[in-house]
């Protein structure tokens, strides 16, 4: 057998705030427990670590990322992001620093 990755787009995710998070929960977690039946390891490409979705998200994989835009974000903005992904039980795997797209 050959290792492979597969990569499963989920498109745009509205924020989800705490309350919103909880009755979500519960199918999140068996829809990653199918996931586990057919990957051995589960990364995720997430959004803003304040978002109750991301960091649910991120406590059900194996390995998160946090990324940053270096024009935009204050260094104390990530050392929050990163605490917020480790205080939710998320394996942060490390960093990507990037730079805004939008030049114009």
């Amino acid at each position: 057998d050959n290792p492979s990755l597969d990569v499963l787009p989920a498109g745009q995710v509205k924020l989800m705030d705490q309350s919103t998070v909880g009755p979500f929960e519960l199918k999140a977690r068996n829809v990653f427990a199918q996931l586990r039946q057919t990957y051995g390891i589960i990364c995720m490409s997430t959004g803003s670590a304040f978002d109750g979705g991301v960091l649910l998200f991120s406590s059900c994989c194996d390995g998160s990322y946090l990324s940053i835009d270096c024009e935009k974000s204050s260094r104390m903005l990530a050392k929050s992001s990163a605490n917020q992904l480790r205080n939710c039980g998320a394996r942060l795997l490390g960093c990507i620093a990037n730079t805004s797209s939008d030049n114009s």
